[in-house]
């Protein structure tokens, strides 16, 4: 059925959906560099996304430094505080945002000193937390693309609709089939049986 319908295409997880975005924006990302600003669940099933791309580095930011080094052990990557997020910024080709902190972590009058020396190359910014962790304005500055939660639920949902319309055309495939078959079966009984005798 897979083969003859659309009914598995389109991701539907929000981790998904980020790596897919990263993937439309730079294309491989083979040897990019992937930072990680928060070390939670939503953070963890963005990492086994990524690493099934087969990015180079994953590094993990959190304001507990050792909460960011369990989740970056597992996935040999590496951890660093917020300290340090300017420096990983800089260095990053995609950055996935998914604290819980209750305001803006990741101001845009912050990253445009960090980020504009380096438009030879873009950078992918997707929020995922909720309230925000990314200034929107960010999304101003040349050669970055900047992506929210809300982005990745309107991608989700037209995925789930895709899905729903290739399984309503799966069904009438698997209902065809079954009348093929059963119609087959009916000629094969009304043949009678077959005999083997020489």
């Amino acid at each position: 059925m897979r083969s003859k319908t659309r009914v598995a295409a389109g991701a539907v997880s929000v981790s998904s959906v980020a790596v897919d975005l990263a993937c439309t924006a730079l294309g491989d990302l083979r040897d990019r560099r992937v930072l990680l600003v928060g070390a939670g669940r939503a953070a963890e099933a963005t990492a086994r996304a990524l690493l099934g791309h087969g990015v180079r580095e994953v590094v993990v930011a959190n304001r507990t430094p050792a909460t960011a080094s369990r989740l970056a052990a597992r996935f040999g990557g590496r951890a660093v505080g917020f300290e340090a997020l300017t420096g990983e910024l800089d260095a990053a080709d995609v950055v996935i945002s998914s604290t819980d902190a209750a305001q803006t972590i990741l101001a845009a009058d912050d990253l445009m000193a960090t980020l504009n020396p380096r438009r030879r190359r873009p950078v992918v910014l997707i929020d995922i937390a909720v309230p925000r962790d990314i200034d929107p304005r960010v999304g101003e500055l040349p050669g970055v693309r900047l992506h929210n939660v809300d982005d990745l639920q309107r991608v989700v949902e037209t995925n789930l609709n895709g899905r729903r319309q290739e399984a309503a055309r799966a069904e009438v495939i698997v209902t065809e089939e079954v009348e093929r078959f059963t119609a087959w079966r009916r000629l094969c009984a009304a043949a009678g049986p077959v005999s083997l005798a020489g």
